[in-house]
């Protein structure tokens, strides 16, 4: 099946349809944009893509004929909405800059819009719908997309918004409105006015980590190793997307945690820094399995490895997996029977995946 193409105005195209339509768009055209809505299609069919090769090297269904070529561009999964795989690898690699024919041209709330060169034309493809909050925020990391959203969020309205907060002092970030609208009591007692400050970012994180898991807390959290994302909710249907980044953000996190003490932690170790980081002995560690792999009072990046194929495993309910990526990740640690230590782990030599 193919979607109806309809001509918004000169050179742009909206690319809709009933739920499990496949649009269609052609490199070989002259070049045009494309505004393809994620809500209403699931996939797009390329022709021509032998004019893209970086584009049509990510696609694996379709066929090429002579003088015909036409691929199928995975966009969404048809009964959970989930970004497929291939739209993200697509998207990654503009954001990347990798790539000299599939480029970055502008991000924003539920949008994120990339250049396809042909042989003699360029077509822009925007892509529209909230779940692309999530992966723009996994993707912040590049220079392009945290450009594009460094800017606030407005947890007053009714839109569901990604916004980055670079703190590189004790500067304060806007949000362009308050917290009126936000599920959260607890969060709403963090957040005061219309402006969110360093301690708020801090104290926020720390809230976030200790309701990792929990059922109806209002908000998330995630790990890239440069930048901590938390999802918070508001009015009831949105997700408002806050990447933390900066040297004074991550400053206020210690190196350093101690496992035998009884109080709750958080210590970031990144071990493109540092080859081990204190932690104490591990005397008051609840996991037998997590004792075998500390030894003495440091961990060095075989031990983290370990910890965090523990957690990743569900096997061990005293050390659990909190979020990350491939070489970042979140893991809790429990300790003294009432305690949680929690470990920020990242480094280029990690692969968590």
């Amino acid at each position: 099946m193919s979607s109806e193409l309809k001509i918004k105005e000169v050179g742009v195209h909206k690319v809709s349809g009933a739920s499990g339509n496949v649009g269609v768009v052609d490199l070989g055209d002259r070049g045009k944009e494309y505004h393809i809505d994620l809500d209403t299609i699931d996939a797009l069919t390329v022709l021509d893509h032998k004019h893209n090769a970086d584009m049509g090297a990510i696609m694996t269904i379709g066929q090429d004929g002579k003088n015909f070529q036409k691929k199928q561009l995975g966009l969404t999964d048809n009964e959970t909405g989930a970004l497929d795989p291939e739209l993200i690898a697509l998207v990654t690699l503009a954001a990347s800059g990798e790539s000299e024919t599939v480029t970055f041209v502008d991000a924003g709330d539920g949008f994120v819009s990339i250049a396809v060169e042909g042989d003699w034309s360029t077509d822009i493809f925007r892509f529209e719908g909230d779940q692309l909050n999530k992966l723009l925020a996994d993707l912040a990391d590049f220079q392009a997309v945290c450009d594009a959203l460094d800017k606030g969020v407005d947890l007053k309205n009714g839109k569901s918004e990604v916004g980055v907060f670079i703190f590189e002092d004790d500067k304060d970030k806007t949000f362009h409105g308050d917290d009126g609208n936000v599920d959260s009591a607890a969060v709403k007692g963090i957040l005061g006015g219309s402006k969110l400050e360093l301690d708020e970012a801090i104290e926020l994180t720390e809230y976030a980590l200790s309701e990792a898991g929990q059922a109806d807390s209002g908000i998330t959290i995630d790990f890239t190793g440069s930048s901590v994302i938390l999802e918070i909710e508001a009015n009831g249907a949105t997700v408002d997307t806050l990447i933390l980044k900066g040297d004074a953000y991550f400053d206020a996190f210690n190196d350093s945690i101690n496992l035998k003490n009884s109080a709750s932690q958080i210590g970031l170790f990144d071990f493109d820094e540092k080859n081990n980081f204190f932690s104490g002995d591990d005397g008051n560690v609840d996991s037998a399995a997590a004792k075998a792999i500390i030894g003495g009072s440091k961990i060095d990046a075989g031990e983290a490895d370990e910890l965090v194929a523990l957690a990743l495993s569900g096997d061990d309910p005293d050390v659990r997996y909190l979020g990350g990526d491939d070489d970042s990740a979140i893991i809790a640690i429990e300790a003294s029977g009432t305690s949680v230590d929690t470990l920020l782990i990242t480094g280029d030599a990690f692969d968590f995946a």
